[in-house]
């Protein structure tokens, strides 16, 4: 049996505002302060489209160790964050 503190555990982050140039160890580097990540990859609009299509948000599958907050700074880029159980943040 896996126990997790209440809020936490394995959350899909959604982030916005990161260029699509930005190299995934950046991303893993500033992440990683908040939990262990297991996956990232950029999200599609893939069921509207003939190809799959960025439409500009980086998920990431992170075991939480601590919250995130809804907005911060990623190799100098202003980012929102989300994701479900998140504390509200300004």
């Amino acid at each position: 049996m896996n126990v997790d503190i209440a809020g936490m555990g394995t959350k899909r982050i959604r982030i916005v505002g990161l260029p699509p140039e930005l190299r995934e160890a950046t991303i893993r580097e500033s992440l990683s302060k908040y939990g262990e990540i297991a996956n990232i990859r950029n999200e599609t609009w893939a069921a509207a489209y003939r190809y799959k299509v960025s439409n500009g948000i980086t998920l990431v599958d992170l075991k939480l160790k601590k919250h995130m907050p809804s907005y911060m700074s990623i190799a100098g880029n202003d980012v929102q964050t989300s994701y479900d159980g998140q504390p509200p943040t300004c």
